[in-house]
């Protein structure tokens, strides 16, 4: 039996998180391949909130150097141990993988290509705040490249309107990722 929900094929996957699983895809309709986070059974409340203001944030985000959403919803996961209901969202798949292992598998870039991919994550990040988002939790392993290497950020799962979520401006709520954070929010 193939692993499906709706007319995504699941291939195999692609990596795991405290929230999700993200699995490659094909889309048995477009006839292409994507990213299909699929949500863990046992989150908690808070975390499922953090995946709906993800959601919610990426469907305001159509950007060239953004990690476009495709798709959420609800549907039935169905593979050979049986079938559940999940909550997934569909993503574009970049195949050129992290920005991370891109310099670890490559060393240090020099200074045009460093600055190349720095215009494109200040393209990406500026549209993000246009729309009112901030993504707070950008490293290396949440910018991902695409099959052109074109950079593209990915994982919104810590973002929050950039106006604060009081309405005040600040974003009080320490969180990210600990050795990536600015030294005034230790």
């Amino acid at each position: 039996m193939n692993k499906s929900i709706g007319k995504y094929t699941i291939l195999r996957t692609l990596g795991r998180g405290a929230s999700c699983k993200v699995k490659l895809a094909f889309d048995t309709e477009l006839g292409r391949k994507v990213a299909v986070k699929i949500m863990n059974e046992n989150i908690d409340d808070t975390t499922k909130k953090l995946v709906l203001a993800e959601v919610e944030a990426m469907a305001k985000l159509k950007h060239l150097h953004v990690i476009d959403q495709i798709e959420f919803g609800v549907g039935i996961y169905k593979k050979a141990s049986g079938e559940r209901n999940v909550e997934y969202i569909v993503l574009e798949l970049a195949l050129g993988g992290e920005l991370f292992d891109f310099i670890a598998n490559s060393g240090n870039f020099e200074e045009p290509l460093a600055r190349f991919y720095f215009k494109q994550m200040l393209e990406g990040l500026d549209f993000c705040h246009q729309q009112g988002v901030a993504h707070r939790d950008l490293k290396p392993e949440n910018i991902l490249l695409d099959q052109n290497f074109v950079l593209k950020i990915a994982d919104f799962g810590f973002a929050a309107p950039v106006e604060g979520r009081d309405g005040s401006g600040n974003l009080m709520t320490k969180l990210g990722t600990l050795n990536y954070m600015a030294p005034e929010i230790h």
